[in-house]
Formats: C-alpha cells, sequence, structure tokens
C-alpha cells in the first residue's frame, strides 16, 4: 500500500529570486567575491550573457556596464559573514 512507504528523501525545485526581482551580478565590495543568484525562472536562460558577463570582469577585473543595473551593492543589508564578523 502507497500509504504504509517510508518517505525516504524530499526535494524542492526551490528558484531563488532577489527582493526587487533581479539577479544579483558582479563584484561583491568584499574582495573575492562575485555574485551570480537570483535569476529566478529565468536565471537558465540568462547563463550564456551572465557568463561572458562575468568571465569579461573576472578577465579584466572591470565590471562590464551590462551588469551595472544588477550590482550587488543595491543590497547593502546582503553582506558576507566574514565580513560582518570583520566589521564590514
Amino acid at each position: 500500500e502507497l500509504g504504509e512507504l517510508v518517505l525516504a528523501e524530499a526535494r524542492a525545485g526551490l528558484r531563488p529570486a532577489a527582493p526587487d526581482g533581479r539577479p544579483a551580478l558582479g563584484e561583491d565590495p568584499a574582495d573575492g567575491l562575485v555574485w551570480a543568484v537570483g535569476g529566478f525562472r529565468h536565471g537558465i536562460l540568462f547563463t550564456p550573457l551572465v557568463a561572458e558577463a562575468l568571465a569579461a570582469l573576472l578577465a579584466g577585473g572591470q565590471a562590464p556596464h551590462v551588469l551595472e543595473p544588477f550590482a550587488p551593492e543595491r543590497f547593502p543589508e546582503a553582506r558576507p559573514v566574514a565580513a560582518s564578523a570583520a566589521g564590514g
């Protein structure tokens, strides 16, 4: 009987989204951290463009202008744990 089976595992296909509905892409003010999160259901579709823009950022150290509207700085409350612990 189905009712007698034991649940071995459960998964949720959650799609992370930023509070303003736009992904967070680009370099964080904390050294060495690059964001590429919050694409929600469009994240998979944006992957080639995001990869190209972040590769340019990582290769040249300068964020392409296309990333400006998605800069992580728009979330000042979202600081990495290390920066928060260090008083950053």
